[in-house]
């Protein structure tokens, strides 16, 4: 019966730290984010990408991150990756992952491209421990060499995120509710918190933000106490009284709280519906190439899907056709997309 209980317990404690790491920095790719990016790298398609664009001899080129402070306490980085190989029986090219901290450099992986293909096409993840550089300024360097570049397909990294314990660290997992009310109506939002630190956590606020006026809508205070790892949804209201469309958030407040870049949750759009009746009728009159890019996903999208896209999300109604009614009288609003070039 001991050991069974030793054994619980260890599993417990083992457990236990990893189910509270909090992610102290991360990058997706969506943009360029600081990085140093040389010959032949870019940041596309929501990846960091090392191409054959041009033909290179005796090349060593690199993609360095940002300077990325480390805590007291740090525990992985963890990416995603994928190389494409052209010919791997020609080449003595290398791919080398490392981190450059007070003038020195640490090798965290090497890749021979003789090996050929690394990963599967949509990324494999990859995990190094970095307890090494506790409170260090460190940057990550992406680094190829080589004779020539002639066997190189693709490299790409999909995401890199660094992890960390803190003792105190809340978090806003989720937030969402509804995306337009009327004036003088009262809307719900929900939000979840989760408990990141090792210590358990009582008497923290949310509160409930407007970004255009940046004022505090809502603010409620928990007493419940919530352990690490758990997490607690909490209902926020608000009555607007000014017609307007706007962005609203919801913060967590903790006193002490170790690590504050993750106490906001991202920006819901939020719309208040004026008190008279209004009609919009959207007329997709474009030639169907798709000319507009999605700023979501970096997509070609035609005119009118941006156009209901956007109406969608803001809850409001419309009729969309693709041929012009003989009759628009009814219509206070009328959207008519033309395409690159017009067709009437």
């Amino acid at each position: 019966m001991k050991k069974t209980l030793i054994l619980l317990l260890f599993l417990t404690l083992y457990w236990f730290p990893a189910s509270t790491q909090t992610t102290f920095w991360e990058d997706d790719f969506e943009i360029n984010s600081g990085w140093s990016l040389d010959k032949n790298w870019r940041i596309t398609e929501d990846a960091l990408q090392l191409s054959v664009d041009s033909l290179m001899f005796d090349f060593d080129v690199s993609a360095i991150s940002p300077i990325i402070s480390v805590p007291d306490d740090p525990q992985f980085i963890v990416l995603s990756q994928c190389l494409e190989i052209f010919d791997p029986s020609v080449t003595t090219e290398k791919a080398v992952i490392s981190i450059i901290h007070n003038g020195n450099e640490d090798i965290l992986w090497s890749y021979d491209l003789i090996n050929g293909n690394w990963g599967n096409y949509n990324g494999d993840e990859i995990t190094f421990s970095i307890n090494d550089y506790a409170g260090l300024d460190i940057q990550l360097r992406f680094r190829s060499f080589g004779p020539t570049n002639n066997s190189w397909i693709m490299w790409r990294t999909f995401y890199v995120y660094l992890t960390s314990y803190f003792d105190n660290d809340l978090t806003i997992v989720s937030f969402d509710g509804q995306n337009n009310i009327d004036l003088n109506q009262a809307g719900t939002w929900e939000v979840e918190v989760k408990n990141l630190g090792l210590e358990t956590q009582s008497n923290y606020n949310i509160e409930l933000y407007s970004l255009k006026s940046n004022d505090c809508l809502y603010s409620t205070t928990i007493s419940d106490e919530l352990a690490a790892g758990e997490t607690e949804t909490v209902s926020l209201s608000w009555t607007p009284t000014q017609v307007q469309n706007t962005i609203i958030y919801a913060k967590v407040i903790l006193s002490g709280d170790e690590f504050e870049g993750n106490d906001m949750s991202p920006n819901h759009f939020l719309r208040i519906e004026p008190e008279f009746d209004y009609n919009i009728l959207v007329w997709d009159n474009d030639n169907g190439i798709p000319m507009i890019v999605d700023p979501e996903n970096g997509s070609l999208i035609q005119g009118h899907e941006g156009i209901t896209k956007s109406l969608n999300r803001a809850g409001i109604t419309y009729d969309f056709v693709q041929a012009l009614p003989d009759d628009i009288s009814n219509y206070d609003i009328v959207l008519a997309t033309m395409g690159c070039y017009c067709l009437s």
